[in-house]
């Protein structure tokens, strides 16, 4: 058959099938841009899932999805290996009767060997203590230092050339944000890698809970639980928290204990004195005080919202009274008290303006010392 017999076969079904095709096109758009919406909005056609313009869409297949943010968490856990340390106490000496009590982790904050770790593996003093670097080594651990405020302790081993941490800023994690939890290991270049997100955080917070000046304040959540000892690292690598028998204890806080022990060889903290809710815009309009943020000072069961003999009461603060600002910038559930103490030291004036009865007042207050 030639080339112009098979032409002249098929050149009318062809025809016919581009004109239905570029019709058929060409109608579809018609019916997507203009006449579904109309038919949509017609009381007829509104429940009719096909003409619906914000129908949702189907997924008929399985994928899995996988959220890396851009980061290699190969390469990030290398960078990190360095930080972090096994923690090991027990009975004996090593290479002779040693028995293992109890195991944990720490994170190096100095590179002459100053490890921030949780003060319950150190409870029981009769035991010896020992860390494992990244590179295998093994080091007698020494107790410096104890939080007074919350599960930190700083320790000692002696070795002048590790890589200490690099701190981030826990207040401004988001929700759904990835984090790496790392805790070292007794294997060499190894440590123990889970991922994170961030289940809450920092300004996700209720009326309902009341905090003390004198605890220290948990600003985020994980959607894990965390082990004692263990590094909290956002996607930069940098420290964002420690785990601890009682919860996450944020990186402000190690960081101002660590600028404390450089300075004084101890933790000092600074008291206020006070139990507190945190005071959002909504919680303002629902308790008719307007659109106003800052702490509200409430009691915690017996006791009071301002603690008999402490700064607060020296200064006459009162229950009911809400800190709005302190020297001057505002206090809020992103920036909250804990914020203003981990930068303040014991005898630091604060100037604190407060409401108290729909007034605005300015109250000094002295801070003392937690003992």
């Amino acid at each position: 058959m030639t080339w112009h017999k098979l032409w002249s076969k098929i050149r009318r079904p062809l025809s016919y099938g581009l004109v239905i095709f570029l019709v058929g096109g060409f109608g579809g758009l018609f019916m997507q841009k203009y006449l579904a919406p109309y038919l949509s909005s017609k009381p007829l056609f509104r429940n009719i899932g096909l003409l619906r313009t914000d129908s949702p869409l189907v997924i008929t297949r399985t994928e899995q999805v996988r959220v890396n943010e851009g980061v290699k968490l190969i390469d990030l856990v290398k960078q990190l290996t360095p930080n972090v340390v096994a923690v090991i106490g027990g009975r004996g000496e090593p290479g002779v009767d040693f028995s293992e009590n109890v195991k944990g982790s720490g994170v190096i904050i100095s590179s002459d060997g100053v490890v921030a770790s949780d003060k319950s593996f150190f409870a029981d003093r009769q035991n010896s203590y020992w860390a494992v670097t990244s590179d295998g080594a093994v080091y007698p651990i020494t107790i410096l230092a104890e939080d007074p405020k919350s599960e930190l302790v700083f320790v000692k081993i002696e070795d002048g050339t590790l890589s200490p941490v690099q701190f981030g800023i826990s207040s401004e994690l988001e929700t759904g944000q990835q984090t790496v939890l790392l805790s070292g290991t007794e294997a060499s270049n190894l440590t123990a890698l889970r991922v994170s997100f961030i289940s809450s955080a920092p300004g996700n917070l209720s009326f309902g809970e009341i905090y003390s000046s004198e605890d220290y304040f948990r600003p985020f959540a994980l959607d894990a639980d965390l082990q004692a000892g263990e590094g909290v690292f956002n996607l930069q690598g940098q420290l964002i928290g420690l785990g601890s028998e009682s919860g996450i204890i944020p990186a402000e806080v190690i960081r101002s204990a660590q600028e404390s022990f450089f300075a004084a060889q101890k933790i000092i903290r600074p008291r206020l004195g006070v139990n507190y809710s945190i005071l959002t815009k909504a919680r303002g309009k629902l308790l008719g005080m307007g659109e106003i943020e800052g702490i509200m000072l409430r009691s915690l069961g017996r006791t009071p919202a301002v603690v008999p003999g402490s700064p607060a009461a020296a200064a006459g603060l009162e229950e009911g009274d809400v800190i709005v600002r302190i020297n001057g910038e505002n206090v809020n559930a992103k920036q909250g008290l804990s914020i203003f103490l981990n930068r303040a030291k014991p005898g630091d004036t604060w100037l604190l303006t407060i409401l108290r009865g729909g007034v605005e007042q300015e109250v000094d207050l002295i801070l003392g010392e937690v003992k």
